[in-house]
C-alpha cells in the first residue's frame, strides 16, 4: 500500500523572517502615524460599517487635551523598522460597566499572517486591565477621579 506523496521529493515550507513591529499608543491627531493609522482603518473597513474617521481623530483628540469622559479609547499602532504603520487596533473601556470594548482592528494586507493583529489586540487587552484598575482605585478616594489627572497608586 502506498502511502500519500510517496515517491515525491519533501520540500520545507519557507518561513518568513519573524515579524517584530513596535507598538504604541497613538494620543496626538496631529502625528502621521495616527494618520496613517486611521487610514488603514479607512481602508480596511467599509465606510458604512464605521463610524467616520473623523470621529476617531476626535477621540484621539479628546485624549490628548486630557478632556474628562466616562470611557476611555485607545488607538494602537504596531510600527515596523522605518516606523510605518503596519496595523491599528482601536477600543474604548467603560468604567461604568468595568468593560472594554475592541472596535476596530485592521492589519495591513502584505502583513497578515504574522500575528501582528494578535498582538496588537493583548496590547489593548492589558490596557483596558490597567482602566479597569485605575477606575477601582478612584472609586476608594473620596471625591477623585483618575480622570482628573491627580496621582493615584494602585
Amino acid at each position: 500500500m502506498s502511502q500519500p506523496g510517496a515517491g515525491r521529493p519533501r520540500t520545507r515550507r519557507r518561513l518568513s523572517p519573524p515579524i517584530s513591529p513596535r507598538l504604541i499608543e497613538l494620543t496626538d491627531e496631529r502625528v502621521l502615524a495616527t494618520d496613517e493609522a486611521l487610514a488603514l482603518i479607512e481602508g480596511t473597513f467599509d465606510r458604512r460599517d464605521r463610524q467616520p474617521i473623523e470621529e476617531l481623530r476626535s477621540e484621539v483628540a479628546e485624549k490628548r487635551l486630557r478632556l474628562t469622559t466616562a470611557e476611555e479609547f485607545h488607538l494602537f499602532a504596531a510600527v515596523g523598522a522605518d516606523d510605518a504603520v503596519l496595523a491599528a487596533v482601536t477600543g474604548t473601556y467603560l468604567d461604568g460597566v468595568n468593560a472594554g470594548f475592541v472596535t476596530y482592528l485592521a492589519v495591513r494586507q502584505d502583513m497578515r499572517r504574522h500575528g501582528i493583529g494578535r498582538k496588537l489586540r493583548s496590547r489593548l487587552v492589558e490596557r483596558f486591565r490597567v482602566d479597569a484598575r485605575l477606575s477601582q482605585a478612584s472609586m476608594s478616594l473620596p471625591g477623585c477621579s483618575v480622570k482628573c489627572g491627580c496621582p493615584v497608586r494602585g
